[in-house]
């Protein structure tokens, strides 16, 4: 079991405020926590294969391949109005201190 004591230190390396009523609901619930991790410990898993996704669902890609864009470069840039050289410029958002 996880003392109040315990949680409260937890609680301080956190920056956390805890109330008294917090401390003890935490304690139970780490506590409950850490018993049941340890009943997994137990469990014998030395014959299992690691398992990655149980849906069977496979990604679905295609290769990435260089193509010619369908827009022309020049003509795209110009639309943007505010630019220089290959670059769109846009408005600050952030100022300098």
């Amino acid at each position: 079991m996880i003392s109040p004591d315990e949680v409260k230190h937890i609680a301080k390396l956190s920056a956390l405020k805890l109330s008294d009523k917090e401390v003890k609901k935490y304690s139970e619930q780490l506590s409950s926590v850490l018993e049941y991790v340890a009943k997994l410990a137990k469990i014998k898993t030395k014959n299992i294969e690691p398992l990655f996704q149980v849906t069977d669902l496979k990604n679905v890609t295609r290769k990435d391949l260089a193509r010619p864009s369908l827009v022309d470069k020049e003509k795209f840039l110009n639309a943007a109005g505010n630019r220089r050289g290959d670059f769109i410029l846009a408005e600050k958002i952030f100022e300098r201190e």
